[in-house]
């Protein structure tokens, strides 16, 4: 009874402090995709539950032969805990929810992980191949939700220019930087908008009046060109790896070229027939759902 209630606590501690590391070093190093500290404090909370399940499993765990340790192969404590954290997950998805799939995606990852790692320090045998068995299970946690998120969203390097004619902009007007580490990155990417409009064959003088980038991966860039205040609502699609010019006309958006591969996500424009003030109003989604909204006043200028 005794060695059995040892096992319980120490599943039960082990799959929470697996699960809170394996949280807060994503969170420290950049490797996080649950965004902010409370999906940080959110999936820790639903991560109890699942350790008091972990803390009855090594509880009941089989002694071999009467022996008072734990015997179970590293193989089958792996496959248990893999099967254990993935059928919580899916529970939690169905059930409660996580929301955005970045976050269940990190969730996926930490649970599993935590589940694996508690089994194997609490019923594995004693010995630095059950350590650096747990070690490696809590670093592919770490690392691998990233890529994975990347794969399943497409998420991409995109770089969205709003472009009007220099009639509809002052001289002054400056570009409405957005998402750049650095004023040279979002010189080159200006500069990159202008090129490709020149390239396309567009004359005259033309302004950059916004400039975002987000996201991360392969690059992609956007330039929407407007001349005329914009009526009704657009969705353009989000380009693929590729430049794509979208130019507003009276008929509606015209795509340069027209053969370019996109996404199936869209960048939103849209007008309000109440604001005189402004050209257009836009939304332009990342990989993980969340909009970085703005408008293009009259005068040219992007708020």
């Amino acid at each position: 009874m005794y060695h059995r209630l040892g096992r319980f606590a120490l599943a039960g501690v082990c799959g929470l402090a697996i699960a809170g590391m394996i949280l807060f070093i994503s969170y420290a190093v950049g490797f996080r995709l649950s965004g902010n500290m409370d999906n940080f404090w959110h999936l820790l909370k639903l991560t109890v539950p699942l350790t008091l399940v972990l803390a009855c499993v090594a509880a009941v765990w089989p002694e071999r032969n009467g022996e008072r340790k734990v015997l179970g192969s590293s193989f089958t404590l792996v496959t248990l805990g893999v099967a254990l954290g993935g059928t919580y997950w899916y529970l939690i998805m169905w059930t409660v929810g996580l929301g955005l799939l970045n976050v269940a995606i990190q969730a996926l990852a930490c649970w599993v992980a935590a589940a694996v790692g508690a089994l194997l320090l609490a019923l594995g045998r004693r010995s630095y191949g059950v350590l650096v068995s747990a070690a490696l299970v809590c670093a592919l946690a770490i690392t691998l939700p990233i890529p994975t998120f990347d794969l399943l969203s497409h998420n991409q390097l995109l770089t969205v220019a709003i472009v009007v004619p220099g009639r509809l902009a002052s001289t002054t007007t400056q570009p409405k930087q957005i998402g750049f580490d650095f004023q040279s990155q979002a010189d080159k990417s200006a500069s990159l908008v202008l090129q490709t409009i020149l390239a396309a064959g567009f004359q005259g003088d033309y302004r950059i009046v916004s400039l975002s980038q987000q996201g991360r991966g392969k690059q992609s860039l956007a330039i929407l060109i407007l001349d005329a205040p914009i009526t009704g609502r657009a969705l353009l699609p989000e380009p693929d790896a590729a430049d794509v010019i979208y130019v507003h006309q009276p008929q509606g958006w015209t795509k340069i070229p027209t053969q370019a591969p996109v996404l199936y996500r869209n960048i939103e424009v849209w007008g309000a027939s109440d604001d005189r003030d402004s050209l257009a109003y836009f939304g332009i989604p990342d990989a993980r759902g969340i909009s970085l909204t703005g408008r293009v006043r009259a005068g040219g200028e992007s708020q």
